[in-house]
């Protein structure tokens, strides 16, 4: 994350912007799903037990959740199948 958007970021919290709305931002200006959990981390003193499900549950990373499940599940399908 280049410096402009930290400092963009350090300015929204310091107004008091909720987590939802830094979230919303960091994902509409490109961030990774993996960058915005980071950014929430710092900027919010969250560890990653909070800030990754709270950055997974807003409806802008829907699509890369959506994505990732299937993922993992496919993923954990195939292991199973060479258990066997």
């Amino acid at each position: 994350m280049d410096n402009e958007l930290k400092k963009t970021v350090t300015a929204m919290v310091e107004r008091g912007s909720k987590v939802e709305d830094v979230i919303t931002f960091l994902h509409s200006s490109g961030c990774t799903i993996t960058e915005s959990i980071k950014t929430i981390m710092e900027h919010f003193s969250m560890r990653l037990a909070e800030a990754k499900p709270l950055v997974a549950s807003q409806p802008c990373w829907k699509d890369v959740i959506a994505a990732a499940n299937v993922l993992h599940e496919e993923t954990l399908n195939e292991l199973k199948k060479q258990e066997r």
